[in-house]
Order: structure tokens, then sequence, then C-alpha cells
């Protein structure tokens, strides 16, 4: 673990050929009361927007292009759809020396949603915080205010980083918030991260929590159906090309890639009523596969915070793992029945088809960080990951 201290952040690349200037400043209610997480958002006429966020006192700090007319927006977390709207906006000229502002920055019909996370003796938790969507809000001495100027049901999860290397968390918390805002009281932050499941074989699978997803950390590598029917191997191509039945083969035929990569299976395996997947979780719909990557930042970006950080081939871009997802590139067996691809692409089914001989997944390349939604024949060999029902 390396740890080092920055003394500022830049919202724009530090190889842009530019000159910057220092901007610090803080988010206030019309009362004083500093606003936090609130959505900094500047747009340079060379540099285009970038974006920050305030700290738990309300404060930010960070680098702009000097001599430039800088567009500030200060934005609000507000709704139950996870945006950001408009609180404040000014024009603010950068010149050479630093930058300071106080902002005010209130939504009408503000409603404040508090609670307090305990640890699991029941005391205020000393670090941690609590999300709601995207957004987290830092506690203090346990304590918690999201701000809101919604009002409806939200969901809340509360994350215990007492000991970072085995983080907890709370259940998925849900608040109705009206006039008054919503009090979440006492919420204990108890339930590990990870965990995991066994399949009806008895394979054991890392489990890991994601946004509000619990997803396996594994490829699958069961060889039977959930109530202990056997599924059928084929090895040979053309037998291979005419299934129209579940069907899972090793890739390459070789049971050496079966304990590093799991099984590759194909479509109708992943919608047969026995059941591919552990009792009590299943093959991942389209949707819940984009919330997944919706929940990591979009298509764009989500691979590279779903890769493994071993196993792919150089260079791997854009790899962090930070999902704990744990992708790997596991390879497919395309329509024409043969194998292609291991070490370089990852390849996993959606339960949901496009057409009658088409059905979604998902992929991802050892050589960018982006999610790919792709139609695949359903005669198609790929990986399988299981979500809790």
């Amino acid at each position: 673990k390396y740890i080092g201290l920055a003394s500022h952040f830049s919202w724009w690349n530090c190889d842009v050929p530019q000159n910057f200037n220092d901007f610090q400043g803080s988010v206030n209610t019309s009362g004083g009361i500093p606003i936090s997480n609130a959505q900094i958002n500047l747009v340079s006429p060379t540099l285009g927007p970038g974006i920050t966020y305030t700290n738990n006192e309300g404060s930010f700090s960070g680098r702009v292009p000097k001599n430039q007319s800088l567009t500030l927006n200060v934005k609000l977390y507000c709704n139950t759809n996870n945006t950001y709207i408009s609180a404040y906006s000014e024009t603010i000229i950068s010149g050479v020396d630093v930058l300071s502002g106080l902002y005010t920055a209130e939504l009408t019909n503000f409603y404040a949603i508090t609670g307090t996370l305990l640890n699991c003796i029941q005391q205020p938790l000393e670090s941690g915080y609590v999300r709601i969507g995207s957004q987290i809000y830092i506690i203090d001495n346990g304590a918690f205010t999201i701000q809101s100027c919604a009002t409806g049901s939200f969901s809340i999860r509360g994350y215990n980083t007492i000991n970072p290397d085995s983080i907890k968390v709370s259940e998925l918390i849900n608040v109705q918030v009206n006039s008054s805002g919503a009090i979440a009281g006492n919420i204990p932050t108890c339930s590990n991260i990870f965990g995991s499941v066994n399949d009806i074989e008895g394979n054991i699978y890392e489990t890991v929590l994601i946004g509000n997803q619990w997803w396996t950390a594994e490829n699958l590598r069961t060889s039977s159906y959930a109530n202990g029917e056997p599924m059928l191997n084929v090895t040979d191509t053309t037998a291979w090309l005419q299934l129209n039945s579940g069907a899972w083969c090793n890739y390459s035929n070789n049971v050496a890639n079966d304990t590093v990569y799991g099984k590759l299976y194909n479509w109708y395996s992943t919608v047969d009523p026995r059941g591919l997947c552990p009792t009590g979780w299943h093959v991942p719909t389209d949707d819940e596969w984009t919330i997944l990557t919706n929940e990591l930042g979009g298509l764009d970006i989500a691979s590279g915070k779903m890769k493994s950080l071993s196993l792919w081939n150089a260079p791997n871009t854009g790899a962090t793992n930070e999902s704990g997802f744990s992708a790997l590139p596991g390879g497919s067996r395309p329509g024409n029945g043969l194998f292609y691809f291991i070490v370089l692409y990852g390849h996993w089914w959606c339960s949901s088809e496009s057409s009658p001989t088409i059905a979604w997944g998902y992929s991802a390349s050892h050589d960018n960080g982006f999610a790919i939604r792709f139609g695949s024949f359903k005669q198609d060999g790929a990986s399988v990951r299981c979500l809790k029902d």
C-alpha cells in the first residue's frame, strides 16, 4: 500500500499545456450551514467542463486555467433519480492570483434525511459514510444529514470503514421523505461487503456487494443445474452449433481452464427452468447488467472498474477492480464452434434475448476500459456471473 498527501487536485489533466491558478471556496445555505457533496461544475472556454464536490465542511479546492472567463455552476443532489439540479450560477474571472469565494446555494422545498450509523455493539460509528444513489455523505461521530429537495421514497445504505480491509455495511434502508424530511434512526453496520455462495456441486464462489446488487465475483463452474440434474458437456464443434438446449464446455476443451476461468455456457442454459445459478441466485437480465454498469459510471469506464488486475493480456487498460467484480478474460466460443480470445476478452451472458436467435451479453477487453453490450447467437459459448435474487 502506498499513501501520499496531495496538496491540491486539478479538474483538468495535468498534461494539458496550460497555466493554472488555485481556486478554493465553500458553499453554504442562506442560513450559513455548510453544504456537503455540492457539485462544483466549472466550464472553461478552452478545456471544457471540470467537476469536483464539496467536502463534509462544504469546502472545495482545485486548480483552474489562468486568465479566463469561467462559468461556475453549483448543483445540489435533489431527487429520487440520482441527479443534480442547478442551485447557483456565476461567471468568474481567473486572473493570476489565488481565487476564493463563498457561495450561497439553496433549493426550494429543502428536506433533510438524518440518522446515525452504529457499529456492531450499538455505539456511534467512528469512521464511515452513508450512500444514496451514487453519492456519499461522510458521518460525524456516526451522525449524517442527507440533503434532498424531493419527497418520496429513498434507499440508503451505511458503510463501516473502521477496518478498510473488511468493510461492513448496513441493510438497505428505505426512508419515506415528507414535508418534514425523514428520520432514518439508528442504523447498525454489521454485514460484510464480501461473502460467498455454494452451487449444487459444492463449488464455492466469492460474492461482492456493488451498489445494491450482490454479484458472484467468479465465473460459474457448475456442470449441473440447480436441481442437481447434469448439464450436457459438448466438445464436438458440429454438435455445439446444432444445439438448442443447455450445454457447457471448457475453453479449448481443456479442463485446466475450468479452475481459473470457469466454464463456457450457451444461452439456452441460462434460461433453463431447472436453474443455472445457485438457489437464491439467477443469471442477470440486460436491465440488471445496466444497473451494474451505471453504478460504475457507465459503459465508457465500467469495465476498468470490473477487471481483475491479473491474467489479462497487456496492457489491461484502465483496470482497477475497485468494484471487486474481478472480471476475467475467459474468452468465448462463438458461432463457428471454435474458441477465441482467452486472456484478451471476457464475455458474459444476460438472460435477456434480443430476437429469436440473438441474446444480449456484456464483454470487456484487455486494451480499453469500456464495457460493451453485445448481441450474440444463442449457440455461442460465454461465461456466466450470478446475481442474488
